[in-house]
């Protein structure tokens, strides 16, 4: 009787985890249910799945990748903050770009070219196409190091909004600052504009930049 108690609690508890995860993408900006063309009323699929997913994006990843060539961030004050910019993103933040740089439809998934219609153009207009010109965004796939910049905090230096224990490190993948450094993409916590924490009083920023 307890192990059939204990049993009937987890599934419970993962019942309640999937709804809340659900829920949080429902109204986001990742929720494409009421677009006309999504005929499946999924959320998910547009960018995961359960099966045969893509052998070099993870995680399960379903969406079609972009073959677009990206100019990446330079800047003229710092040649050693040059030297840690990649020549093309990596993978933590090319799956954002595939929908995001505009070249790739939202509807490109599991193998299927999708409508040139359906990008995110599309529905957002320009505030969420980030083109393939990065040179005006905040720059990915940089490496993190206050070494590099006197005005960056070190990778140890905590942040609570995140939870107990996390620091910038944890922010970071595979020590460099990508898209999913500052956005939070299943939208857990419900910040505005999907971000990981708010950023009000620029504390998204500060978190990092100690100006």
């Amino acid at each position: 009787m307890k192990r059939f108690n204990y049993i009937a609690v987890v599934m419970l508890v993962m019942f309640v985890s999937a709804i809340n995860m659900n829920a949080q993408i429902t109204g986001s900006g990742h929720d494409f249910t009421t677009l006309s063309w999504n005929t499946n009323g999924q959320i998910c699929v547009f960018c995961h799945t359960p099966h045969n997913a893509s052998a070099t994006e993870k995680p399960l990843w379903n969406h079609n990748a972009s073959a677009a060539t990206y100019t990446m961030y330079t800047n003229s004050w710092s040649s050693t903050l040059n030297g840690t910019v990649a020549s093309t993103p990596s993978n933590y933040s090319k799956v954002c770009l595939s929908c995001h740089d505009n070249t790739v439809a939202l509807d490109a998934y599991g193998g299927s070219a999708g409508s040139p219609s359906h990008t995110i153009s599309s529905i957002t207009g320009t505030k969420s196409n980030m083109g393939t010109d990065l040179t005006n965004d905040h720059p990915i796939s940089i490496a993190y190091s206050a070494a590099l910049d006197a005005g960056l905090r070190a990778t140890t230096t905590s942040v609570p909004s995140l939870g107990t224990g996390k620091t910038i490190a944890d922010m970071l993948k595979g020590g460099q600052v990508e898209c999913a450094s500052c956005h939070d993409v299943h939208n857990s916590g419900n910040k505005g504009k999907m971000l990981v924490m708010a950023n009000t009083s620029s504390a998204l920023c500060i978190t990092c930049h100690n100006k």
